[in-house]
């Protein structure tokens, strides 16, 4: 197919798409094949054992392949993605080849990527049907700025028929046209310590898009997601809710101390059809609203879930901070009067309490509750 007919194609494509988006607004298709070569071949690297380093920056015009059970070391490095001449870049920057795969300091840079809807979706790195990790890694720009509904996706892991766990910790996602980090199917996903968001935003991408989100489990996918930031971005459109964290169909899912933000954000986390998820300990906010703000919903807990858990969650920006769902007042803490601010303890030689606490003499123990007891009932009526 040349490349006039693919770009005739691939906007044709896109209007299709635009229009299907606005009844569908979370669509995940099946991944073609795709164009590949190994990545110890098209870049400069060295192999020891299972280890592969990159050895200098490098630059490809398709799909890079990691043979079963490698590490794959960046070792600072970059590995820029770029449409072929006359062509579009299609599927994923990096992906297995096996059932495991590991990659750890590098950066996956997106290029000026033209629209083209089809044949594959765009990805930085493709867990497909393999458990691995992702360490101090960045992916940023894997975007065609355009309105094709899953285009551009910067860690993607997917799984069926048998179970896969993925885990990724100081990773810096962003750039990204549809989906920072997902997990889709049988994937337990551990995702903590990492920078995800904000999504492209330029003024193309989001036009019709069905959504952005920045972190999702989806699909029967299931894990945690800890001790990152976590950035969304809204674009004004009244039928689509782009969210922060978005839980759809999954089970499982755990989502604490995290902070939440973003510009004119739709949603902080979206919760539809899913069992079990707890949302624990997070800060909620966005810095601006949407334009029209159609939702505005700090926690948006959606039809069909069941055993979700808000806990201690606060809330900053919002129309509503939680919708579709109550979160019980969080307990205070217990306040703890330090007997400084109240009446001396006897000094050590005198035969009271000593600074370690320790009882020298009942009645003088018993003369200090009393007094502490007065103390007290004074400071609640505003008598000392």
């Amino acid at each position: 197919m040349t490349g006039d007919i693919r770009r005739v194609l691939g906007t044709f494509i896109a209007t299709l798409c635009a229009v299907l988006a606005l009844a569908v607004p979370f669509v995940h298709w099946a991944v073609p094949a795709y164009a590949a070569t190994p990545l110890a071949t098209a870049c400069p690297t060295t192999m020891a054992g299972t280890l592969l380093t990159l050895t200098a920056d490098c630059t490809t015009t398709q799909t890079l392949t990691v043979a079963n059970g490698t590490t794959v070391d960046g070792g600072g490095h970059t590995i820029n993605a770029q449409d072929p001449a006359g062509g579009f870049f299609d599927g994923a920057v990096l992906t297995n080849t096996g059932v495991t795969m590991n990659v750890r300091n590098l950066t996956i840079r997106g290029g000026q990527f033209a629209p083209n809807c089809a044949p594959a979706p765009q990805y930085g790195i493709f867990f497909n049907n393999a458990s691995g990790t992702v360490s101090n890694t960045t992916v940023t720009g894997i975007t065609q700025h355009s309105a094709c509904p899953n285009e551009g996706v910067g860690i993607w892991a997917e799984a069926s028929g048998a179970p896969r766990s993925v885990t990724i910790t100081g990773a810096t996602v962003n750039g990204f046209e549809r989906d920072g980090v997902t997990a889709s199917g049988m994937v337990t996903m551990t995702v903590s310590g990492s920078s995800i968001g904000p999504p492209d935003a330029s003024p193309l991408s989001g036009a019709t898009l069905p959504g952005q989100n920045s972190v999702e489990y989806v699909n029967g996918a299931g894990g945690t997601l800890t001790n990152s930031t976590i950035v969304a971005r809204g674009f004004g459109r009244p039928s689509t809710e782009s969210t922060g964290v978005l839980v759809f169909a999954a089970t499982n899912v755990k989502i604490i101390t995290n902070t939440i933000t973003g510009a004119a954000s739709d949603a902080g986390i979206a919760i539809n059809g899913s069992t079990n998820t707890v949302v624990e300990r997070n800060a909620i906010g966005r810095t601006t609203p949407d334009s029209p703000d159609t939702y505005g919903f700090g926690i948006d807990v959606q039809a069909g879930s069941q055993g979700t858990s808000l806990i201690c969650n606060t809330f900053s920006g919002w129309r509503l901070d939680v919708s579709g769902a109550l979160q019980p007042p969080c307990p205070s803490p217990t306040t703890v009067v330090s007997p400084s601010a109240g009446p001396k303890l006897p000094a050590t030689g005198s035969g009271g309490l000593g600074s370690g606490m320790v009882a020298r003499g009942r009645c003088s123990l018993a003369v200090w509750c009393f007094s502490s007891l007065i103390w007290r009932a004074c400071r609640l009526c505003d008598f000392v």
